[in-house]
């Protein structure tokens, strides 16, 4: 879930002389700030389902962190980074955006690293059967994000609480996530046979046009691709530090879709496929073609299948335009997905609707770079209507484009 900032922290962050910055490092419940040399980049980009480790550059000239030698209890505590500013009335404005716990301490001379990880990034530790002995979740069908949430709690030990105070999942999130596969009766199942929990909930992103990510609050967040959004922000020529930088790339261009159905465990075999072709992309660009025929999580039915295929060789069936903006950090509150506007006099934009597809925060030059595509690539981009002469989100009905 996006993070709320005030309009006195906009308004400081998008000035041209920040003042009164305020980053602020918290481990184990104490305020290590004052030994901080240098803070990471913090980055978050769509195609990276593991967005890796968050490294702090301390000073250990008083040899404050060599207690991690001698009290080891010290490892898998809580860092938190926060940043923002002070107001006038002597109160703090900030805004969380890491949240992790230690997992490596390395020194050299005066000086010493301390390494964190999120939620995500332990989930990598965390297996689902093994060679041996198999899970299976192949007596029912499951709603896709039910089988997201047996496996992040069953064999991730994440918290199991379905409500905002879950402390380890944006519930907001998984519950819109839900309820989107509900509409659209997407219902699937699994087999795993050793696969960390991080890769099966890579798999289930895959299979289901989804984004599985960590937006900093060290909870797990959930999206979907879907058409139409009113979540948007708006980046014009006077938010820009530079030069915007354009390119178009094909890489990610798919126009013929194969969705394999149905898998049987026991004869190793498929009852079916679902085979969807953009013909007026396949006739500009030739064959660009993808399958779905992981036997870790697969669709029951062709109702989901279609559904998938569909939504692929409509949103990825040209090439993409993109965009990478530099900005003051205005747009703190970003969220991979995002509808961006984009408006660039040089370029002849004028509120361009675009897709933020990866950003990076520098809280030490307090600047953001945002990389931006047209919404037809691997993220889960958004339409803010229909498109009228598209064969899928150009019908008026409940289906596909409702209006009401």
């Amino acid at each position: 879930m996006s993070l709320s900032i005030s309009s006195f922290f906009r308004s400081k962050a998008q000035a041209t002389l920040v003042n009164s910055v305020i980053r602020r490092f918290t481990f184990n419940g104490s305020d290590v700030s004052a030994r901080v040399t240098e803070f990471a980049e913090l980055n978050h980009d769509v195609s990276d389902f593991i967005t890796g480790e968050y490294v702090l550059e301390v000073e250990n000239v008083s040899g404050t962190f060599n207690s991690l030698y001698v009290d080891k209890t010290q490892f898998y505590k809580a860092g938190v980074f926060e940043y923002g500013f002070a107001t006038e009335a002597g109160s703090e404005d900030m805004v969380q955006l890491f949240g992790g716990v230690l997992t490596k301490a390395s020194m050299k001379g005066p000086s010493a690293r301390l390494q964190f990880r999120d939620k995500l990034t332990l989930l990598t530790e965390k297996y689902i059967g093994d060679d041996k002995t198999h899970v299976s979740y192949t007596s029912s069908n499951y709603n896709p994000a039910d089988l997201a949430w047996y496996l992040i709690t069953s064999y991730g030990g994440l918290s199991t609480v379905k409500s905002t105070s879950n402390p380890d999942v944006d519930y907001p999130t998984w519950e819109t996530w839900y309820n989107g596969f509900s509409g659209d009766s997407v219902v699937v199942q699994g087999y795993f046979k050793g696969e960390t929990v991080a890769e099966a909930l890579e798999k289930i992103a895959r299979l289901t046009d989804s984004s599985i990510y960590d937006e900093g609050d060290n909870k797990v967040d959930f999206a979907r691709w879907t058409a139409v959004s009113t979540s948007y922000l708006t980046v014009t020529d006077s938010h820009i530090i530079g030069d915007i930088e354009l390119s178009i790339t094909g890489n990610e261009l798919v126009n013929t879709v194969d969705v394999l159905i149905n898998y049987n465990v026991s004869s190793d075999t498929w009852g079916g496929t679902v085979t969807r072709i953009n013909t007026g992309s396949v006739n500009s660009y030739g064959t660009h073609k993808e399958t779905y025929d992981d036997t870790a999580v697969w669709f029951v039915n062709s109702a989901a299948a279609i559904n998938q295929a569909e939504r692929i060789v409509f949103r990825r069936k040209e090439p993409n335009l993109v965009a990478r903006a530099v900005t003051p950090l205005c747009f703190i509150e970003a969220n991979i997905g995002d509808v961006i506007y984009m408006t660039s006099r040089v370029h002849s934009f004028d509120q361009k609707i675009m897709t933020l597809t990866r950003y990076s925060v520098d809280v030490n030059k307090n600047r953001m770079v945002l990389d931006i595509d047209e919404g037809f690539g691997r993220s889960p981009g958004k339409m803010t209507g229909l498109i009228l002469d598209d064969p899928y989100w150009g019908l008026l009905d409940a289906s596909y484009n409702a209006l009401f």
